[in-house]
């Protein structure tokens, strides 16, 4: 006698809309969705349900969190395939997916190496039974662990082009082998000035300074340059990330970019042919999210997409937001630009007037320095890197005057 298999199919509301009001939701989560929010759910799914590439354009504060995990739980249940959200950063992910939990939506934290993944939550969101939350690299990645999605939240997507990059992406550091024999190929492309920086790296204005190589010089060399590499991945002598890159563009390095610089080069095409990586492509849909689309391409050219439809901010919303945030831009003012030390005690004094701060800083250097002779002692210090992987590690000490030294935007 032949076992039955249960029916796991979950009923499903109408639309993304109604089906907000029949989740398990936390108490901390929106008692109704907020009128734009509704708004956007019913153009999607009224106009967009077969489109390929959507995006959504919804400012910072405005709730896009919840109205793409709607959109997703909503496909999930409707379709009985699996969703995938991809954010920037592991840090992002935990955020969105302890979000998304409060909100009612099935969701599974899908980060770090793929190979310890939690075997359960794999299994699920693979069923088809709930939300992956994961990072572009997971996507965009020579061996993709999430490649068989039937829809792709796709979160932050203005900065998303360095990630979506990286399976055409070759990388070859200062320390590997094939760099001056690169640079060497690489002459006729170059200003012998430019060439000379490079391998000397005494050039002005420090060594992390960037050149773009000629593209008709770069096509001259190809040949040339396919050798090299060639030989490179034949000795291994080159990154095992670059080994696969290679193998997707060593056929069109004519026409790749190049970049240098005293510390690597990088090669990679000028926009990402991702019709050609199925992670990406083969899903239904893929809904792009940002504060900031863009209006010139840009969005299209970082994704490698011929035409993606948008669905516009609510009427109002670019100048709307929940956030209460002051930005300061000391260094940027006349007087205090001038004055290193006035400018060390201006932001003391700004410092102590908040219950909570972010100070940022190019490198942990500078953030070293802030944080021993401008945020003082008294304040309790929070750095990026301790924070890692703990996205309520700023809420833990936020009682009394807090800041957080990062060094890097994306850190926060």
């Amino acid at each position: 006698m032949a076992f039955k298999s249960p029916n796991r199919n979950q009923p499903n509301a109408h639309d993304p809309e109604q089906l907000y009001r029949s989740l398990p939701r936390a108490n901390e989560a929106p008692r109704a969705l907020w009128a734009h929010q509704a708004d956007v759910l019913r153009t999607w799914h009224q106009h967009h349900l077969e489109t390929a590439d959507v995006a959504l354009e919804l400012p910072t504060g405005a709730g896009k969190t919840l109205v793409a995990g709607l959109i997703g739980e909503w496909w999930r249940r409707q379709f009985a395939q699996p969703v995938a959200y991809l954010c920037p950063t592991r840090q992002l992910a935990q955020q969105t997916a302890h979000n998304l939990a409060q909100y009612g939506v099935a969701t599974e934290l899908l980060t770090g190496q793929a190979k310890y993944w939690d075997r359960s939550a794999r299994a699920r969101y693979d069923a088809g039974e709930a939300l992956g939350v994961s990072v572009y690299s997971h996507v965009f990645n020579s061996n993709p662990a999430i490649d068989h999605a039937g829809l792709l939240l796709l979160d932050d997507a203005h900065a998303a082009e360095g990630f979506v990059l990286n399976p055409w992406k070759v990388v070859v550091d200062r320390d590997d082998p094939a760099f001056i024999p690169i640079l060497d190929v690489l002459a006729p492309a170059l200003d012998p000035l430019v060439a000379e920086r490079v391998r000397s790296g005494t050039e002005d204005g420090g060594s992390a300074q960037a050149y773009l190589a000629a593209p008709l010089g770069v096509a001259s060399v190809a040949a040339d340059l396919e050798a090299v590499l060639s030989e490179a991945d034949k000795r291994a002598t080159i990154s095992r990330s670059a080994h696969f890159a290679f193998g997707h563009i060593r056929s069109h390095l004519a026409a790749c970019m190049i970049y240098l610089s005293y510390r690597s080069i990088e090669i990679r095409p000028l926009i990402a042919p991702t019709s050609t990586h199925p992670a990406f492509d083969a899903p239904s849909q893929r809904l792009y999210m940002s504060a900031t689309l863009g209006r010139g391409g840009e969005l299209e050219r970082s994704f490698g997409r011929r035409r993606i439809e948008r669905i516009p901010a609510p009427a109002g919303w670019d100048r709307r937001g929940t956030g209460r945030r002051l930005f300061c831009f000391p260094s940027f003012t006349s007087d205090l630009s001038k004055n290193p030390a006035a400018l060390d005690a201006w932001t003391t004094r700004t410092l102590d007037r908040f219950a909570k701060s972010t100070v940022l800083a190019p490198d942990n250097r500078t953030a070293d320095r802030l944080e021993e002779e401008v945020v003082g002692r008294a304040n309790p210090i929070v750095r990026a890197s301790a924070a890692s992987g703990n996205v309520c590690a700023f809420d833990v000490v936020a009682e009394g005057s807090v800041v957080c030294v990062a060094v890097a935007p994306d850190d926060v």
